[in-house]
């Protein structure tokens, strides 16, 4: 991981005009964390005009058909969804 902090395995990169931010599903995402702060900085700090495509990952899946251990976490849909939205990002990955 491009990052130095081994415990916050969060980071973003940038790729032509092709901007990643990747978060840890495993760490603490709600509202006021550490993370979910830093998500929301990094991007609202993204030019787009100058880098128009923003994708979003992590390695849970926001939305599955699954049941079970893998299945759609509420919480993080409703904390985590409305700042993708918000910064116009239509798919996740």
């Amino acid at each position: 991981m491009p990052t130095l902090a081994k415990d916050k395995p969060w980071y973003s990169i940038e790729q032509g005009n092709v901007h990643f931010t990747v978060i840890s599903t495993e760490h603490n995402w709600k509202k006021k964390s550490e993370q979910y702060l830093w998500m929301k900085k990094d991007m609202a700090s993204i030019h787009r005009a100058k880098t128009p495509w923003l994708i979003f990952m992590g390695h849970r899946p926001m939305y599955t058909s699954s049941t079970g251990l893998f299945s759609v976490d509420t919480d993080f849909a409703k904390e985590v969804e409305p700042l993708l939205l918000a910064n116009k990002i239509l798919a996740f990955s």
